[in-house]
């Protein structure tokens, strides 16, 4: 028994003990897949939302993966605006085959990949290239699998808004007055902004997901010269636009049979002479003082884009599930008035 401020010696021997050692191989994956040719890797949905994309388009995260380049933006007015071509391990930039949920999601007339759902809408998707399944037999370049977000047995969701301003941005160079501009900028607002929210409806067996994204995109007017056929010319009168002050600097001619840069009306085409009607009352001659007929206008340079998502999970047993899911886009962009 130990009283307060005692002091006590206590002797411990130690005997050696034995020495034992174990060695544990642990091996996660094969170093050569036996049942599939293809070459492929999954883009995770952190990687998917975390990452920065221009125009939040997860389409451009295809190139991280080994052998994909970019083929550019679709050009034309048939696809959806933004649309990207991705070129995969030598394929053509229309040759990928695009599946969202299992679901075939590419543009029927330009074969290029429909745009995909908004970054906080998907959950991964997959790459694959090389000799894949016969499922995958409709394109020869490569296939994108991508999978939309369910819900579980906790509600998450998010909300989200990104923001550019021409008020936080300086004139461009030649946009300044000293530089020879008209010391504007280019007006630009642009908002993009949505949210999420997943859940259950029925614990453990009936969940929901929903989101939305919109964007909208507003900037300065572009100013460009339209031509219109001016009195002159429907009377077959072609000296004036011929002249160097419509020319660019040069004189030009019509060639035969036509002789000083006159026709004949009767040779016009009556269904030219028809579209030509359409554009009757012509605007303001005042507009057109050199007669060139050359019109000043400001186009329009603004945008807005729609998506959403929504899909249902129903939990059938432990090992099967079966859903819906539906996605609409939608895009209204200003008309080219040159078109």
């Amino acid at each position: 028994m130990l009283s307060v401020g005692d002091t006590r010696s206590l002797k411990i021997t130690l005997k050696v003990g034995g020495m034992s050692e174990t060695v544990t191989v642990v091996s996660d994956t094969s170093l050569v897949q036996t049942q599939s040719l293809s070459v492929g890797s999954v883009t995770s949905q952190e990687t998917i939302v975390n990452l920065p994309l221009n125009g939040r388009n997860a389409t451009q995260l295809l190139v991280l993966q080994g052998g994909a380049v970019e083929g550019g933006t679709t050009a034309g007015n048939r696809g959806f605006p933004g649309q990207v071509a991705i070129s995969v391990a030598g394929g053509t930039s229309n040759s990928t085959q695009y599946l969202v949920d299992g679901g075939y999601n590419n543009d029927p007339q330009l074969n290029a990949g429909n745009v995909l759902p908004f970054p906080d809408a998907l959950q991964e998707f997959r790459t694959e290239s090389g000799v894949r399944d016969a499922r995958y037999g409709m394109s020869t370049g490569a296939t994108v699998n991508a999978v939309t977000k369910s819900g579980s047995n906790a509600f998450h969701g998010n909300a989200f808004d990104f923001m550019r301003d021409h008020r936080f941005n300086s004139i461009a160079f030649f946009d300044k007055k000293e530089n020879g501009g008209t010391g504007k900028d280019d007006g630009l607002e642009r908002h993009q902004f949505g949210g999420t929210i997943g859940g259950p409806i029925m614990h453990d067996r009936l969940f929901f997901f929903a989101g939305i994204q919109g964007t909208i995109n507003n900037a300065a007017p572009v100013a460009r010269n339209l031509f219109v056929p001016t009195a002159e010319m429907l009377k077959g009168d072609f000296r004036r636009v011929m002249a160097a002050a419509c020319r660019g600097g040069t004189n030009r001619t019509l060639g035969a049979p036509f002789v000083d840069n006159q026709i004949d009306p009767a040779l016009f085409n009556p269904v030219t002479l028809k579209v030509v009607k359409t554009m009757v009352p012509l605007p303001d001659p005042a507009l057109d003082p050199d007669g060139c007929g050359r019109y000043p206008v400001a186009q329009p340079a603004n945008s807005k884009d729609q998506q959403y998502v929504s899909r249902v999970d129903y939990q059938v047993t432990p090992k099967a599930r079966v859903f819906g899911r539906d996605f609409f886009a939608y895009s209204q962009t200003t008309r080219n008035l040159e078109q």
